[in-house]
């Protein structure tokens, strides 16, 4: 991603997000750009056609699944995952309906001014290094897994170069909260459809077994990732749900009075201080949630990869309903 670079006297050229364009536009730092909606679909490189052409193939294969089980014919393994993903297909071309794509000749912004002039006129909160852009005062364009999880553990992945030449395309967005309540609906979905094959046909009695436990673990890890990411998020990047960061800062001033008995009022009305106001993320994400995600992650890795594998390696052996078709004629009416 990178619809728009930056230019300036002073360094070299770097990509900026919506964010960083307002602020550089209402301190009068680069132009307004003149785009039209035709522009920004020009920028495109997945065309309306080709993803009407996928979605009737995806709702076919969807209408053919539901024709079976009204039919009482069996459905695979296989057929139960693509279902799953189906849904999934759903909801990113939904959101992705106008996405640009694939961005090959971005918008040049002339700045007015150096960036040193623009830092300087930003203060204090322009004064530390950055670490993707000189406008990480602004925004950060994270979290990343690329920038902010894989370095954790050592990792080194995508584009080392800084500034950033390319606003990194795994970024986690910030989402509003009704837009978080239909990501969850629909991850939820992805994984329940899983149940579909409870009592389906299986080559062995323990392969039906480790698929039971699969779809119990993925739904479960899906839930609790969502009961305890979002809370932990919403407190780190102090977005404004008071009541989630009044909860989680009181948890950690009980843990701090169990660990000393001398923290006196002035150390809760502090607490209860930023509670309410916005925090600044801090240079280490807490070792107890970042271990309790990366368990958590692992947890979900290896159940999923077990229905992977089995979504294949149940065709080995099937029952003959698996290999009749549809009788339309039995379900549509007709003359």
């Amino acid at each position: 991603m990178g619809g728009f670079i930056l230019e300036s006297s002073d360094s070299p050229p770097f990509p900026v997000n919506g964010k960083q364009l307002h602020w550089l536009i209402e301190h009068r730092y680069v132009d307004f750009p003149s785009l039209t909606v035709d522009d920004i679909g020009d920028k495109s490189k997945g065309d309306r056609l080709s993803r009407v052409i996928t979605l009737a193939q995806i709702t076919w294969f969807l209408l053919q699944a539901f024709g079976r089980v009204a039919q009482g014919l069996a459905i695979t393994t296989l057929e139960v995952s693509t279902v799953a993903f189906v849904f999934c297909t759903f909801g990113t071309y939904f959101f992705w309906l106008y996405k640009p794509l694939d961005i090959q000749t971005p918008n040049v912004l002339k700045a007015k001014a150096s960036i040193a002039e623009i830092l300087t006129a930003a203060g204090p909160v322009a004064a530390k290094p950055y670490r993707q852009t000189p406008l990480d005062f602004i925004d950060r364009n994270g979290p990343t897994v690329s920038i902010n999880a894989l370095p954790l553990i050592g990792w080194k992945f995508g584009t080392q170069k800084r500034p950033l030449d390319r606003i990194p395309n795994d970024r986690f967005p910030v989402l509003e909260l009704y837009q978080q309540a239909i990501l969850w609906v629909i991850t939820l979905i992805y994984a329940a459809v899983h149940f579909w094959a409870w009592n389906g046909s299986f080559a062995s009695d323990t392969e039906h077994l480790l698929w039971r436990v699969g779809c119990l673990v993925l739904v479960s890890a899906t839930m609790l990732f969502w009961m305890v990411d979002r809370p932990i998020g919403w407190y780190h990047s102090g977005q404004p749900h008071v009541l989630v960061r009044r909860f989680m800062s009181s948890m950690r001033t009980k843990r701090s009075r169990n660990k000393n008995s001398n923290v006196n009022a002035h150390t809760a009305n502090s607490s209860e201080k930023d509670a309410t106001t916005p925090r600044k993320r801090g240079k280490r994400y807490p070792l107890a949630e970042a271990l309790f995600m990366f368990v958590l992650g692992v947890i979900y890795i290896v159940s999923r990869a077990y229905l992977i594998v089995e979504s294949f390696a149940g065709l080995r052996e099937l029952p003959g309903s698996a290999f009749q078709n549809v009788q339309w004629s039995d379900v549509l009416p007709h003359i």
